[in-house]
């Protein structure tokens, strides 16, 4: 049976997110069935290159992640790989988010899961979960090779200012920075502190307000059309 597919397309908005106007379509290339997510933020560059970050299938069963990416206003796409899920390697990749730095630099994080069935005592496989971070110094046409990074899911990352990445994502509900492109992180630790538990809900997502504060927001499962947020004020 056929599978339909619903087209990518940018959307618009000059009053703040009230009224929006449907743009251009997004080709993804090769990636089929191709999707975003709530963590996945489309990023413009200071050159007015436009990336969004992606999934979908390269190989049928096997879930991909990269960007799709146009520097002519979103006229013509080109679909970049992050992380390339098949059968050889037995990962799968999904749920990208990208942030860029003040230096010009990309950083992109991503889902990962082992889809090994038959798992060998003493093998790492079936245990390479997590979120896997790529980067990138050429505005995205190329990226560096897949390396895990954090343990955990649904990742949302955006850059704080003084260039520090900020990463919510869980379970359970954590933060997470950095000073060096997401090579390493520190101060990891959960933002949701009363009666903390193991699926306090899904898609965490972290926004700048200001210069001083950040947010961060995640949907509870157990109640639905619940969303709790967290405010960041850096101390002076």
């Amino acid at each position: 049976m056929a599978v339909s597919e619903k087209p990518l397309r940018l959307a618009y908005s000059e009053d703040q997110g009230k009224t929006w106007t449907r743009g251009k379509r997004v080709d993804t290339g090769p990636l089929q069935r191709s999707w975003v997510w709530t963590g996945g933020r489309p990023l413009e560059l200071t050159d007015g290159t436009l990336l969004i970050p992606v999934a979908g299938y390269l190989q049928s069963g096997w879930l991909s992640a990269g960007v799709a990416r146009s520097t002519d206003h979103g006229d013509n796409w080109e679909f970049v790989v992050l992380g390339q899920g098949n059968p050889e390697n037995q990962m799968i990749f999904s749920e990208p988010t990208l942030a860029a730095l003040a230096d010009g630099s990309l950083v992109a994080l991503m889902r990962t899961e082992d889809r090994v069935n038959n798992i060998v005592p003493g093998e790492p496989r079936g245990e390479r979960t997590g979120l896997c971070r790529v980067n990138s110094t050429d505005g995205g046409k190329t990226w560096t090779s897949p390396i895990e990074t954090l343990t955990g899911s649904h990742g949302a990352v955006v850059e704080l200012p003084g260039s520090i990445l900020l990463c919510g994502y869980h379970r359970a509900p954590r933060l997470a920075f950095s000073s060096d492109a997401g090579r390493s992180w520190y101060a990891n630790k959960l933002w949701v502190t009363d009666e903390p538990r193991s699926d306090w809900g899904w898609y965490t997502v972290v926004e700048v307000v200001d210069n001083n504060t950040a947010i961060a927001l995640i949907k509870e499962t157990g109640t639905p059309n619940t969303i709790q947020a967290c405010l960041l004020h850096r101390r002076r």
